[in-house]
């Protein structure tokens, strides 16, 4: 647990050769070839490639809700491709937040349920889970949708409230898979424009990955995935 403790303090990622594979009817599958990155503190960095490509199953490597097959995984210089499941589950809890294409809020709750369930994942009060899911939602603009449930709401608020699930706890890292894919032109821009926000102001280090050119040229770097392929790597 010692390290687990001092990692929650840093956030340089670093992948070396990270491989996924799975093995389906004796054949042997590839998610992601042989990748290497680096991402530093506060930079906000959108990787693109076209779709099948593998840019979910890296952010999910990196966001510790999948295992790379073969590979070395770095968290400010400390390994933790080989940390048990267990801490990897507390360190996936209190140092990302995830942002989804597809929102997934839970549908019998309401906005402030959504958002304030996450803290409550952290240990905290009900009531203290709440009063902060509204200052969050507040400051996305959604002060007025707090009892709605996310059916009643629009693509673009549901995308808000997904994004105020993801930094409620003030995350160090925000990782993003397509935020704006099922979003039209003025709620995608309106998007970027707040992540563009959130990494100047609490200097979270964001990680996108899209397809669409226009959404990131927000970023500080853009990366095509297939240029951190091994084979292709410098």
């Amino acid at each position: 647990m010692a390290l687990l403790k001092e990692i929650r303090l840093l956030e340089t990622i670093q992948l070396q050769k990270i491989n996924k594979t799975l093995l389906k009817n004796n054949q042997k599958i590839t998610l992601l070839p042989e990748c290497s990155l680096s991402v530093k503190q506060g930079e906000m960095l959108a990787i693109t490639g076209q779709s099948g490509i593998g840019k979910s199953t890296l952010l999910n490597i990196i966001g510790c809700l999948d295992e790379a097959s073969v590979g070395k995984y770095h968290l400010d210089g400390h390994d933790i491709t080989q940390l048990p499941a267990r801490q990897k589950a507390s360190l996936r809890n209190e140092q990302f937040g995830f942002i989804f294409q597809q929102y997934l809020l839970i549908r019998h709750l309401s906005v402030l349920e959504n958002v304030a369930l996450t803290l409550q994942y952290r240990n905290r009060s009900y009531q203290k889970s709440l009063e902060e899911a509204e200052n969050t939602l507040s400051e996305l603009g959604l002060g007025d949708h707090l009892q709605h449930l996310p059916g009643e709401l629009s693509g673009g608020q549901q995308q808000r409230t997904s994004l105020a699930r993801a930094i409620v706890t003030n995350p160090k890292i925000l990782l993003a898979d397509e935020p704006t894919g099922a979003l039209d032109d003025e709620n995608s821009h309106r998007m970027m424009s707040t992540l563009v926000k959130i990494n100047r102001e609490r200097n979270t280090t964001i990680i996108m990955v899209t397809h669409d050119q226009s959404m990131a040229q927000y970023c500080h770097r853009i990366t095509p995935i297939d240029t951190l392929f091994h084979h292709q790597a410098a």
